[in-house]
């Protein structure tokens, strides 16, 4: 069935609990009953749709203002300069500047 069948169906059963919390797959749709919904899907295939606001409402809930705000422009301020950049200090070497504290080992110890 498709979302909207399941909101329909979901709408018109009064033991569901409003604002509506959805989870539905390709055969089912189940609403929840109480106020609690953990929202864990039981199977990759159900999706959890969760109420967020007022359907009949014309104004955005905060989640839809937040994501009205997406690629709307930069809100942090562009950089003014590139970032320093500087030479190494010290020039690399194959040399080691230690000597070894211990003798290597000739085959892996056994526990």
């Amino acid at each position: 069935q498709t979302m909207q069948q399941c909101l329909a169906l979901a709408d018109s059963d009064p033991e569901c609990n409003k604002p509506l919390a959805l989870s539905i797959d390709d055969d089912a749709c189940y609403c929840s009953k109480t106020t609690f919904c953990t929202q864990e899907t039981t199977w990759s295939a159900m999706t959890t749709w969760v109420e967020v606001g007022d359907r009949s409402s014309s104004a955005l809930s905060t989640v839809g203002a937040l994501y009205e705000t997406f690629n709307s422009g930069s809100t942090t301020p562009a950089p003014t300069s590139s970032p320093a950049t500087s030479p190494p200090t010290v020039s690399p070497t194959t040399a080691p500047t230690k000597a070894p504290t211990a003798a290597p080992t000739k085959a892996p110890t056994k526990a």
